[in-house]
């Protein structure tokens, strides 16, 4: 997918936790805003990925909903990194809920 794609999906700002894994390694992490084509997140101190690693995100939406993912690491500015999905995502209804 190019840049251009990727720039033309609609970004939702929220804010959950959202936790980042592989096989090896796990870290959590606070959403920024996310599309159907990634997401960005925070980077927290404990972030050890590489942007060859699969990674598992799980979006902590409320105390009942968990949203699972697969992406990969595009970009990291130093406080955030942008996470591109392997596979389009819909768009979680609680946050369109919270949009309406």
């Amino acid at each position: 997918m190019s840049m251009d794609d990727q720039r033309r999906a609609i970004r939702y700002s929220y804010q959950c936790q959202v936790i980042v894994a592989t096989k090896d390694h796990s870290c959590i992490t606070r959403l920024e805003n996310l599309s159907q084509t990634g997401c960005c997140v925070q980077k927290p101190s404990d972030w050890n990925f590489s942007p060859n690693d699969v990674l598992n995100l799980y979006f902590v939406m409320d105390n009942e909903n968990i949203i699972d993912a697969e992406a990969m690491l595009v970009w990291e500015d130093g406080k955030l990194i942008g996470l591109q999905y392997l596979q389009a995502q819909p768009i979680p209804i609680q946050i369109i809920d919270e949009m309406s």
